[in-house]
């Protein structure tokens, strides 16, 4: 009785492994580089709001939203709108308590966030349709690869990441904050001490009410190098071609595909991207 149990085994056994000669292969890649080509088109960012009897209502170009990179291979990304304009059309891009009364902070409002105070990877400051060209902001750490890639071709796409790896693993290696530094890059905004507004410990401006004490020298000073050094917007052109460390940690390259308007008015400015992730 075992002896006759054992051959049924071995039977079985057989069968099984001879039934997977017919399953599918899966090659073997470099993860590293597999090449998953996806796309995003992103809005200009326009926070204006219009004040009609006492209600505020989107302007004609409003458009809030930022673009997060994906975290998985199998999404192409998200869209987060940064409702923090929703009441106001403008915020608090950074602030700094009084050193010796914190009572009080000052802080510089702006309707556009500074780089730092971003709710997603990439925002669309300004579309330029006389000369075709877009200023980005982006939240994590940018390298230019090239200016010159002139084609929305995804095989090619594809190509150009396989044969320049050495040239993308190097710029990975050579990131810059917001891209600060590299070619196109801009202040988009040089804050000065007429930017700085007074808050109370409600958050309400108190700019010039009486009683309300004069912030520290140092202070001012600190605040406005701190906002000044993360304000940092990149000129491109379709074409364009860069290495992006994303909020989460993840590398890209990414190509600048498009640069247009809507077809509708008031017809909005958009930018579209390639982009494929690398690690």
């Amino acid at each position: 009785m075992k002896i006759k149990l054992f051959y049924i085994i071995v039977f079985i056994t057989a069968y099984f492994l001879n039934s997977c000669c017919d399953c599918g292969v899966e090659p073997v890649n470099n993860p590293q580089f597999d090449c998953l080509v996806r796309e995003a088109t992103i809005t200009e960012f326009n926070a204006e709001l219009i004040r009609i009897d006492d209600e505020f209502k989107p302007g004609p170009s409003y458009s809030v939203h930022n673009f997060v990179f994906p975290a998985g291979n199998n999404l192409t990304g998200t869209f987060v709108n940064d409702e923090r304009f929703a009441l106001t059309g403008e915020i608090v891009v950074s602030s700094l308590n009084y050193s010796n009364n914190q009572a009080f902070k000052i802080a510089i409002f702006d309707n556009s966030p500074i780089n730092s105070a971003m709710m997603g990877d990439i925002l669309i400051m300004d579309v330029n349709m006389i000369d075709t060209t877009a200023d980005l902001k982006f939240k994590g750490n940018l390298a230019r690869i090239t200016d010159d890639f002139l084609t929305d071709n995804a095989n090619l796409f594809c190509d150009y990441i396989d044969f320049n790896r050495d040239l993308i693993i190097s710029s990975i290696d050579n990131l810059s904050q917001y891209g600060r530094g590299i070619q196109g890059s801009f202040v988009p905004r040089n804050y000065t001490q007429n930017d700085i507004s007074i808050l109370n410990n409600l958050n309400e401006n108190v700019t010039g009410q009486q009683g309300v004490p004069a912030a520290p020298q140092a202070d001012i000073n600190m605040l406005l190098d701190r906002v000044n050094n993360q304000n940092v917007a990149i000129r491109v052109s379709a074409g364009d071609m860069f290495v992006y460390r994303s909020q989460s940690g993840d590398y890209f390259v990414v190509l600048i595909s498009d640069i247009n308007t809507g077809t509708l008015p008031p017809q909005k400015g958009r930018v579209s991207i390639m982009f494929n992730r690398v690690n």
